[in-house]
């Protein structure tokens, strides 16, 4: 039997009759008919029991289609259209950037005259990165923003309201600017979420009320800019600011900060810009630990009620390049190491208490542009060395008692000098001849001085000077002619001095103020000067008529004064 099926099992097998072949395909295909109504019948039921599947996502170019409707179509846009979004296409649309997926990234919608609020459609941008709709009319705070947010700038603008929770969602946040708005509110402590956040500003705002006592550590460790300026914010500067050890950029001028100025901001030694002016902090001085702020580059500390000796820490600060302590109640001298400072670009110590001589010892700030020692107690000469600074645009040297004659270097080596201002010292001597050597002078002020001589010829060849106040010196001589043609010259006044000369009758068009009272000029009163707004000329020796269609020739003239001329006739 073994044998006998081994064998079997290798013998052919028999083909199958036609009878039975039919017979099993139409078993088959009743078979499969009973498997297709079954399936029909389980997606019939599964459809009637759940919900159809979502919509496909709106494509990034219709979310920004629908940005530009929900704006009122704006001009900037009109490159945006439904007929240029096939292929990512829109990635080529101004103001849009996309990676290289072609996903969008960013949006750059700066000053494009757009209005209202921020359209919802931006936040169905998953992939935004980077969103600037700065300088517009933006009037709230965006409702919806993608979580992948990394830069946002809405400064300059209209947004009213305080700063929304939402915004504590944006995890990957490092850039938040919103400058110059309308906010209110306290201090959002909802950005305490955002831990990667690095530059924070937040001024001309009307946030206010006191500066959390843990803003240090809840706005974490990334920090490196905080700008508070121009707000409401009240109460002291919290220790715990000392906390942001990354912090390069600290300003909150311009607020109503009391207390007095923390020791612990000495700690903060990466800053390089600290600005605390404008601010009613209790008559204290500057903390000593300062001197640890060696790289600051930026110290603004103007009106905050410093007393008490020039602070002596600003000498160790190598890298400094502005220095403002202006309107405070400094007394003593300017510390001599002040001007051993070589990278120092502007000094403004106006305002103070401060006298003395001013002695520069071992000078290297060459690199000033302006100094400003303007109303203080300070004696003695004008260092000469100011005439060789080659960078210098302003010099204010006013309300002082300096004595001596001005240094006659000052413009010579300076080919960028605009202003200065020397009134109200005790200055003699001549005028120097070399102000205006490289032709940008604009304004010069020397009025309550006892300088002599006459007005240098080569002044009137100063094509830029705009104002001219050489008024209460002792300066006699003819006024030259081409006084009175400068084309830029508005503002002058010559009054109370010695000077001689005539008036031309038809005056610069430029002009717009003329003070020439108690003085020795001759001659007619001038017919014309369309632009005279103030003509001044009393206490000197013009004759003959007051011309009778002055009215006319002077069409804006709303002050004149003649008295004690030898003039005749009548004003119209």
């Amino acid at each position: 039997m073994m044998t006998t099926n081994r064998m079997h099992s290798l013998l052919p097998a028999r083909p199958p009759s036609p009878s039975t072949t039919a017979a099993s395909a139409r078993a088959c295909a009743y078979r499969c008919l009973v498997l297709v109504l079954l399936a029909c019948h389980l997606h019939h039921h599964g459809a009637s029991t759940q919900p159809l599947p979502p919509p496909p996502p709106v494509g990034e170019a219709e979310l920004l289609l629908q940005i530009k409707r929900a704006w009122g179509d704006p001009p900037a846009l009109a490159a945006w259209n439904s007929t240029s979004t096939a292929g990512g296409s829109h990635c080529r649309w101004p103001h849009v950037g996309c990676d290289s997926a072609g996903h969008v990234t960013s949006l750059t919608l700066v000053g494009i005259n757009v209005n209202g609020p921020v359209p919802d459609a931006v936040g169905g941008l998953s992939g935004l990165t980077h969103l600037d709709v700065s300088h517009n009319s933006i009037i709230s705070f965006p409702k919806t923003l993608p979580r992948s947010l990394q830069y946002l700038d809405l400064s300059w603008n209209y947004i009213m309201g305080s700063i929304p929770e939402a915004v504590g969602n944006l995890s990957s946040l490092t850039h938040l600017d919103i400058l110059h708005n309308s906010i209110t509110g306290l201090f959002p402590t909802v950005l305490y979420r955002c831990r990667s956040l690095q530059y924070l500003r937040m001024s001309w705002n009307d946030i206010g009320g006191e500066l959390p006592d843990d803003i240090g550590r809840g706005l974490g460790v990334n920090l490196s800019t905080l700008n508070l300026q121009f707000n409401k914010f009240n109460g002291t500067i919290p220790a715990s600011l000392s906390k942001l050890q990354n912090l390069r950029y600290l300003i909150l001028d311009d607020n109503h900060l009391t207390g007095t100025i923390p020791m612990e901001l000495g700690e903060l030694t990466s800053l390089e810009v600290l600005s605390i002016s404008f601010n009613p902090f209790n008559i204290g001085m500057l903390p000593v630990s300062f001197k640890n702020l060696t790289n600051l580059v930026s110290l603004e500390a103007g009106r905050c009620n410093l007393f008490g000796s020039f602070p002596s820490c600003i000498a160790k600060m190598s890298k400094l390049e502005n220095l403002g302590l202006y309107g405070n109640s400094l007394t003593g001298s300017i510390h001599p190491g002040v001007w051993g400072l070589k990278k120092l670009q502007q000094l403004d110590v106006s305002m103070n208490n401060l006298t003395g001589d001013m002695v520069v010892g071992s000078f290297v700030a060459m690199n000033l542009t302006i100094i400003d020692v303007s109303d203080n107690n300070f004696t003695g000469v004008i260092p000469e060395v100011f005439g060789r600074l080659e960078n210098l645009t302003e010099l204010r040297l006013s309300n002082n008692r300096f004595t001596g004659t001005f240094p006659p270097d000052i413009g010579k080596h300076s080919p960028g000098l605009q202003s200065i201002e020397a009134d109200d010292n005790e200055l003699t001597g001549a005028i120097p001849e070399a102000l205006c050597t490289a032709g940008q002078l604009q304004h010069f002020f020397i009025s309550g001085n006892r300088l002599n001589g006459p007005i240098p010829a080569i002044l009137t060849k100063c094509d830029t000077l705009q104002e001219l106040d050489l008024s209460s010196n002792q300066l006699s001589g003819e006024v030259p002619k081409a006084t009175w043609t400068m084309g830029q010259l508005a503002w002058v006044s010559l009054r109370n001095n010695l000077l001689t000369g005539s008036l031309p009758s038809t005056m610069s068009n430029s002009l717009t103020y003329l003070d020439i009272g108690s003085n020795q000029f001759t001659g007619r009163i001038p017919s014309v000067a369309v632009r005279l707004i103030y003509f001044i000329a009393d206490n000197n020796w013009f004759s003959g008529e007051i011309p009778a269609d002055v009215d006319s020739g002077m069409p804006l003239l709303r002050q004149l004064n003649l008295a004690n001329n030898n003039l005749s006739g009548r004003i119209p």
